[in-house]
């Protein structure tokens, strides 16, 4: 027993051991004392304010939150969320369709006149809003029709195929000469058959609308023969040219021009050669077809003449032409 008493006291105690016996007790009946006055400090009955004035605000208070939610909801449900135009309330009258406890009629009249008051105000203002939404309906519709505009411009609104300006493009064709002849040094004239033959060449021109001036590079070459020997002609030809055309629809377009320039020609004939330069020219009937909106293919026949030399005969040929145009 004295081995026990002896001992220090738990650190874990709650009440220190110096302390009395009976303190913890003394300690809630303090704590339950004050809370005792707090509660009724607090409680209506001693505070002046009776239960039934407080029920009647609490019940004014869910009125005036009932009012307000179907006030809301009423004007949610009257939006116009058509996109066309911002959302707007229709003007309409508010209905309170509920009817508030009969002991609490007029607390709740009160909610009653602030919502007419709304609502009176509101419909003193209906006219300046309803000038300013056709206003706004009104730039709306422009808008939309502008961008409709826009949009039409860039994916619907059939364009004009035909640019205007610098053009580049590769040729190539056949060739059909006619007979023709060599002047020997005797100046005696040595005549020849001409076969069918080829030419290519590339060209830069400049469209103005219904007119076109364009230059060219070709090389045109062909067989030749008489009863004993063969050989070949060949032309180096810069041509300048002028041609005048006439639009068939939007694709199609009807040509007609005439070709002026240089041609250097050899003429190869039984081991000889002939050799000069002189002047050109050329018709030109045909059409072109608008493939794309800067790529365009023409076909051409062309009557092709250079002037007679003093060592050949002149070298004519028609041509039929197939060209491809690519605007710059």
């Amino acid at each position: 027993m004295n081995n026990l008493i002896s001992h220090p006291p738990h650190p874990r105690r709650a009440v220190p051991a110096n302390l009395p016996p009976g303190a913890f007790f003394i300690f809630l009946k303090v704590v339950g004392f004050f809370y005792f006055c707090f509660f009724i400090a607090s409680c209506p009955l001693f505070s002046g304010v009776e239960q039934s004035s407080l029920r009647e605000r609490i019940e004014e208070l869910k009125a005036k939150s009932s009012a307000h939610s179907r006030y809301v909801s009423e004007v949610l449900s009257d939006l116009d969320f058509s996109g066309d135009s911002l959302p707007q309330p229709r003007n309409q009258a508010y209905p309170l369709n509920k009817q508030p406890p009969s002991d609490h009629t007029e607390d709740f009249s009160l909610v009653q006149e602030s919502v007419n008051a709304d609502q009176i105000s509101e419909s003193q203002n209906s006219a300046d809003r309803n000038e300013l939404d056709d206003e706004f309906d009104y730039n709306s519709s422009m808008s939309k029709e502008s961008s409709y505009v826009s949009y039409s411009n860039l994916y619907h609104k059939d364009k004009d195929l035909r640019a205007n300006g610098i053009y580049v493009g590769p040729l190539l064709g056949l060739s059909f000469p006619s007979d023709s002849s060599v002047i020997l040094s005797s100046q005696s004239n040595f005549k020849y058959k001409a076969d069918s033959g080829y030419f290519l060449g590339f060209r830069i021109g400049n469209d103005f609308g219904s007119t076109r001036i364009e230059a060219d590079y070709n090389f045109l070459n062909y067989d030749i023969s008489d009863s004993s020997s063969a050989g070949d002609v060949s032309t180096h030809n810069l041509m300048g040219r002028f041609i005048l055309e006439k639009g068939l629809g939007r694709r199609l377009d009807l040509r007609a021009g005439l070709g002026m320039g240089l041609a250097v020609v050899e003429k190869n004939l039984d081991g000889e050669t002939f050799q000069g330069n002189g002047f050109a020219y050329d018709f030109l009937l045909g059409f072109s077809i608008r493939i794309m909106e800067n790529w365009s293919l023409v076909s051409d026949y062309r009557y092709f003449i250079t002037a007679a030399h003093k060592n050949y005969d002149r070298v004519q040929s028609h041509l039929f032409e197939l060209s491809s145009n690519f605007d710059l």
